[in-house]
């Protein structure tokens, strides 16, 4: 089988052959000769959001003549049925499924990064649409899928058991406001990201922090501010509910501890009615700062990335040079920022759709000519 891709197929800044390969093998491996060249092997990595079953790898050649078997590396091979080697005759997208080699869908490949609540999460039926979309049409072009969330880690595969078969498996996870990143390994767990973890202890002292907060509570009194649940808070982000009435005293106070304290932290406010959140986090946390981390590790561009939100506390994410989606159920405070926006962006790369939750993302995606 000799596979020669459409021109759609390509993409602009694609030089070389990015294979997905659906295995059972644990590791799979590429062993590869580009343009007749001396044969080489290269590693699979995992593509969770596509199925735990498949698996990916880019090969660089700017002829995209690439000729290659697969193997587990313990001597057992997949090759063509009726030759030795498969052939690959121009750069692209493909798919090896069942000895069977098959160009991606045409269109662009992208990493959406979504909240999760209210954007990704809220409606079944939407999510259900999404996650069907995402596996037929992005996924196989090697697009990448991030969940970005205010939960915790635990939190989130809790949502997961909750909503079992309805939502879409991600390629790496951000959590609680972007103070922890978790990469996938080849077995789907979810694994700390360490590098991500030492930048956000420069400058910090989670017990400090604490500290600070309680003498708060203690001059605005517990029944105004006091400190979440343990299981919401991380050794990088301290969380307190604060009463509406004492909001902008207890923010001040508590930049004050951070200032006496000498801890290099920020302010993150979230939430509706008379009880707010405020999550008090390294200088170098949250949704931005992690978002551009994750865009950095999984090798994609400003341009092809794409941020999906509902609410207040997603701004910080939009502010980036990077497109954003602002879904149609958005809040308030999100969508009074949004219109201020939309003034300034002559780029087009900010767009509120109309439908909501994930509706809204696959509409967005659409306006942004990355559907």
């Amino acid at each position: 089988q000799v596979i020669d891709s459409s021109v759609d197929n390509l993409d602009e800044d694609l030089e070389g052959v990015r294979l997905l390969y659906s295995s059972s093998w644990t590791s799979p491996k590429i062993k590869f000769s580009v343009d007749l060249q001396e044969w080489t092997e290269k590693e699979c990595e995992s593509f969770h959001s596509f199925g735990d079953s498949w698996k990916e790898v880019f090969v660089p050649t700017s002829s995209g003549y690439l000729e290659f078997v697969m193997t587990d590396g313990e001597g057992n091979y997949d090759h063509p049925a009726n030759r030795d080697n498969y052939l690959i005759a121009s750069v692209g997208v493909y798919t090896l499924q069942n000895k069977t080699i098959t160009p991606a869908p045409s269109g662009p490949r992208c990493l959406v990064v979504s909240d999760l609540d209210g954007t990704m999460v809220g409606s079944d039926s939407a999510t259900e649409r999404f996650a069907s979309y995402w596996r037929n049409h992005q996924a196989p072009r090697g697009s990448r899928l991030v969940f970005s969330t205010g939960r915790t880690k635990s939190q989130y595969l809790d949502l997961v058991s909750e909503r079992a078969g309805v939502m879409p498996e991600p390629d790496a996870l951000i959590s609680a406001v972007g103070t922890r990143v978790y990469l996938r390994d080849s077995k789907g767990a979810y694994c700390q990201d360490q590098t991500w973890t030492a930048v956000l202890d420069a400058g910090w002292d989670g017990e400090k922090v604490r500290s600070g907060v309680q003498r708060v509570i203690k001059l605005c009194t517990n029944e105004r501010v006091h400190f979440r649940p343990e299981n919401e808070m991380n050794s990088h982000k301290v969380t307190c509910g604060v009463h509406v009435d004492v909001l902008e005293q207890a923010m001040e106070r508590i930049t004050q501890e951070l200032v006496r304290e000498g801890v290099k932290g920020k302010l993150i406010v979230s939430g509706m009615g008379d009880w707010r959140y405020i999550d008090i986090v390294p200088l170098r946390a949250g949704k931005l700062e992690s978002l551009e981390h994750v865009c950095s590790l999984l090798g994609f561009s400003q341009d092809a990335t794409v941020a999906c939100g509902d609410s207040g506390n997603d701004i910080a994410m939009f502010e980036g040079s990077h497109r954003s989606i602002v879904v149609g159920n958005a809040q308030p405070d999100l969508v009074r920022w949004m219109e201020d926006q939309q003034d300034q962006d002559g780029r087009g790369t900010l767009v509120f759709a109309e439908k909501h939750m994930a509706d809204g993302i696959l509409e967005g995606l659409d306006l942004l000519g990355m559907y």
